[in-house]
Parts: structure tokens; sequence; C-alpha cells
């Protein structure tokens, strides 16, 4: 009975805990568990999938898959346990027979058998017991097998799962950042893009708003400085060191400035003029209050009254209640539009080069209509500098 008991445990110390059979071809794990080569390759490829690979027994986890090495001892001992195993087997068949049987094979040559030491029923209820319980033994150990695998199966699709997720994370971050950056060079295009168009339309209006805003501009010699001459057409206005006398009125400037003959009180307006590459000047709009002989205060841009663009010492600046803006800008034609949007409180001045260029825009709240003004030889009247009779110093209306 002892040596039955011993081989049990030997045959339950030799069986693979996956297919539940002696092993075939039996291979060793780092953590010493035991397994059939075939049996033991199938649960590798399985766990293949997540990338952790597990010993089905203990659960050892190892970082890369095993190289299956024969266990050549545990290999020769389960040979010798097949070979013990078969003649078991033929015991146990004769074991099972009748009286009769066992009888003969008794005075058979061939073989010599022990009497059986319990009766038939005995050895029979034995036997099926036994076999229960290797029934029971085998059922639990496919539970247990399925239980695993199911186990495994889940742990594998968790790992995938996450897997899966970090991928549609990053995924998503790098879209995201792709978008992010996308969008920053839309917004830098389109502000590029948006000034650009801006300074190319800051045009004169009536380009925009057609030929009903150009106002035909005339000037007014009743307002005209005896240091001025102009035209016959009343379209130009030269500076002059000599004389005019004209009618010493309260509308006449006293230094050489002229207003137009045309005021506007509301509505857009527009008007162009050409002046000369010499000397100093003036252009912009005044009210109809305007200084006319105080000193420095007359000039159009040095008093509340009025708003002008001044050319003087080579400079260019942006006059309104004796306050200026200075423009380094270097002009390349000698035509200048003026623009003003009464409604919307905008006076604005523009280079007529190519492309057209906006200089500058006043911004106020008129309180009276608006002439236009011009003025010539700022220059020598606030330096003190003679006139040259070879300096011509002009300007005329031209839309």
């Amino acid at each position: 009975l002892h040596s039955v008991m011993a081989s049990a445990g030997l045959r339950a110390e030799l069986t693979c805990s996956i297919c539940l059979n002696i092993y075939t071809d039996p291979v060793t794990l780092p953590c010493e568990h035991s397994f059939c080569r075939t049996c033991i390759g199938k649960a590798l490829d399985m766990q293949e999938v997540s990338g952790a690979y597990r010993c089905p027994e203990c659960r050892a986890k190892f970082h890369e898959r095993l190289t299956l090495e024969k266990n050549r001892k545990l290999s020769n001992i389960v040979e010798n346990i097949r070979s013990t195993h078969s003649e078991q087997v033929a015991v146990g068949i004769f074991s099972s027979l009748c009286e009769n049987h066992v009888r003969v094979h008794s005075k058979s040559a061939e073989h010599v058998l022990s009497e059986p030491t319990t009766s038939l029923e005995n050895r029979k209820f034995q036997n099926l017991h036994k076999l229960k319980r290797q029934v029971q033994e085998k059922s639990a150990g496919l539970t247990e097998r399925v239980t695993y695998l199911i186990r495994d199966i889940r742990e594998q699709l968790e790992a995938l799962e996450k897997r899966v997720l970090r991928e549609i994370s990053r995924q998503e971050e790098q879209v995201s950042l792709r978008v992010s950056y996308l969008i920053r060079q839309a917004d830098y295009c389109l502000a590029k893009i948006w000034s650009d168009m801006k300074s190319r339309c800051h045009v004169p209006a009536e380009l925009l708003l057609g030929d009903n805003v150009v106002s035909d501009m005339l000037m007014d010699v009743n307002t005209a400085s005896n240091k001025v001459i102009v035209s016959d057409d009343l379209k130009t206005v030269y500076w002059t060191n000599k004389d005019q006398k004209r009618p010493k009125t309260s509308l006449r400037f006293k230094y050489p400035q002229v207003l137009s003959s045309r005021r506007f009180s509301s509505g857009r307006h527009y008007w162009e003029v050409e002046v000369s590459e010499a000397g100093s000047w003036l252009i912009g709009a005044a009210y109809p209050s305007t200084y006319r002989k105080e000193s420095n205060v007359s000039w159009a841009g040095n008093n509340d009254k009025s708003w002008s663009l001044v050319k003087y010492l080579g400079k260019y600046s942006f006059n309104h209640d004796d306050e200026a803006t200075c423009n380094e800008f270097s002009p390349t034609c000698q035509g200048f539009g003026i623009f003003l949007d009464y409604e919307a409180r905008r006076l604005s001045f523009y280079e007529l080069c190519d492309p057209i260029r906006h200089l500058h825009t006043f911004t106020a709240t008129f309180t009276e209509p608006l002439h236009a003004v011009f003025g010539v030889g700022y220059y020598h009247l606030m330096s003190g500098q003679p006139f040259s009779k070879n300096e011509v110093i002009w300007m005329r209306i031209t839309h």
C-alpha cells in the first residue's frame, strides 16, 4: 500500500498543471515550475498579445519570452514512470477478473499472480472510489485551468485596453498640439494679411466711395495773407516776400495761409494737393473762427481750431492745439490727399505714391464747419531766413 501511495504521489509531481497529464517533453521555467513544452508554448503565445509573460502556476512575471530548455532529468523520470504505469495497468486488469478467470491465470505458466486480499465486491468498490477521486481531481484541475485561462485572458484584455487608450491619448495630444500650432500659424498669417490689407486699403475715400465725395475745392482770396499769391483759377498759392496790398479785413490771415471758399458741416469730402519740393508748407482743415492775426497761434495746427500736416526743415509732423506728432516718413512723391468724414469725426492724410500710403488720422468731435487750409513759406517766417529769388514755394489743388 505504501508503495502504491508513493507511486501516486510521484505521478502527481510529474503531472503538467495545464493539461493535467504526465509531462510530455518537460521544460522548467526560472521559477522552477515545469510544464509540457507544447502546453507552456501555447500559454506564452496567448500572453504575447499583452507583452507580459507569467508562470501559469505561481504567476511569476518575466520581462521577455523565455527560451524553453528541456529538463533532461525530469524527462528520464517521466519515461520510467510511463513504463511502470504500463505494467500497473496490466495488473489492474487482472485484479478485476472474476475468481474463475483468476484461477485460470494462476495456473498459466506465463503469468504469476498473487491471491487477492479482499473480496471482488470490495475490490470493485475501491476501484470505483479511486476512479471517482481521479475524475474529481481531474475536474478540479480543469476548473482551475479554465479559471486561470479566463483570468489570463481578462488580464491580457485589460493590458491591451490600457495600451490602446495610451496610444489614443498620445495621438490625441499630438493632434491637439498640431491643431494648436496650425491655429497659431493661421492667426499669425491672418494678422499679417489684415495688417497688409489695412495698409493697402488706407486709400483716399473717393477710390472706395465714388466721385460723389470729391469736393470742388477753390481758394478764398478774401482770407489769403498778403504774403501769398493766389492764381487766377483759385487753385494755386505761392509764397512771396512782396506785400500784395490786399484790403486788411478781419478774415485775412497775417501769416501766409489761405482757406478754401467751401466749408463742410456734414458728409464725407476728399481733396488732393500737389506741393513744391522746396520750402516749407502745411495743409489741413480749420474752423471759420480760427485765429487770423495772432502771432504763432494763427498757424494751422498751433491752436485748438485747426489740424494740419506740416513740413518744416525737411521733417514732417501732424499738429493740433500746438501739439505735434512727428512722422518719420520719406515722401516718394509730392502729392497728398485729405479725407474728411465729418460724422465719423475723422480727418485723414495720405501720400499719393504707388501704392497710396496712409500717413495719419485725427479723431475729434467737430463743433463748427471746416474749411480746407493751405500754407506756404512757414519756415522763412518762423526762422527769419531770407527768401531766395530762385526758391519757389507753391501748392496747388489738383482734385
